[in-house]
């Protein structure tokens, strides 16, 4: 059996080469309780937080400013989220309104036909009658 095959294993200029602007990540495994808090923290790294800060609220270091500029970004994506909530309601209670004065419209117009109809059958039977009446 051949030990020193050419075709397994490492070889130079083999594979894809890596873009120099990609991230380098490391998998690790967490119990499930930590998840959310590792989610929580990954969110506040992407929105910005610096790392040091982040730290620092981890590890009980709270320097006051830390906790105050950390609550603020919490404060400002709770925000986006209730400009985006309210948005959708707004656009959700224009369509409603549309539908509803659109029904509106089209009941009122039906009750103007069928009033107009009965107006018409009445002097239709009016006119039948009166002639053999007389």
């Amino acid at each position: 059996m051949n030990t020193n095959a050419q075709w397994s294993g490492v070889h130079t200029n083999a594979g894809k080469t890596r873009s120099p602007d990609t991230k380098i990540s490391v998998i690790v495994r967490v119990d499930e309780p930590l998840v959310p808090i590792i989610k929580s923290i990954k969110e506040k790294y992407s929105a910005g937080v610096d790392l040091k800060k982040l730290e620092s609220l981890l590890t009980g270091n709270n320097n006051q400013d830390a906790l105050q500029e950390y609550n603020s970004i919490d404060l400002l994506h709770e925000n986006k989220e209730l400009k985006n909530k309210i948005n959708e309601l707004i656009i959700k209670f224009n369509e409603e309104h549309i539908n509803r004065i659109t029904s509106e419209s089209k009941l009122e117009k039906l009750q103007k036909v069928n009033h107009d109809l009965v107006l018409q059958r009445d002097e239709e039977n009016f006119k039948a009658i009166s002639p053999k009446t007389r």
